[in-house]
């Protein structure tokens, strides 16, 4: 090979060699970019987190609220139902007596 087809054989490389490291750097230039744009993504993906254990926080605080008032009604109604049912039989007895005694009276009469 002569001089001049080994300088242009060279230079022919140079090209090639820079043109692959133009591409290079347009690569890692893309590179930082889409990972500039996954960290705020990132970011953003954590504040909503937040937003959301915050809700569900809330959420739960108000169903508790909610079934313990609900369980104190009922406890609450269920001691109303049992006197009502204390005094129902208590009537009921009453009224058997009351039933015996002018059963009783009319006999007699």
């Amino acid at each position: 090979m002569d001089n001049e087809k080994f300088q242009e054989f060279i230079a022919d490389q140079f090209t090639k060699l820079f043109s692959e490291f133009q591409g290079l750097k347009q690569d890692a230039s893309e590179l930082k970019s889409d990972v500039r744009t996954l960290k705020s993504d990132v970011a953003t993906i954590k504040v909503e987190l937040v937003e959301l254990t915050e809700s569900q926080v809330r959420l739960e605080s108000e169903f508790h609220n909610q079934i313990t008032a609900l369980h104190d009604f009922r406890v609450g109604q269920e001691k109303a139902n049992q006197e009502t049912k204390n005094e129902l039989i208590t009537l009921g007895t009453k009224l058997g007596e009351l039933q015996m005694e002018t059963a009783h009276l009319r006999v007699v009469k």
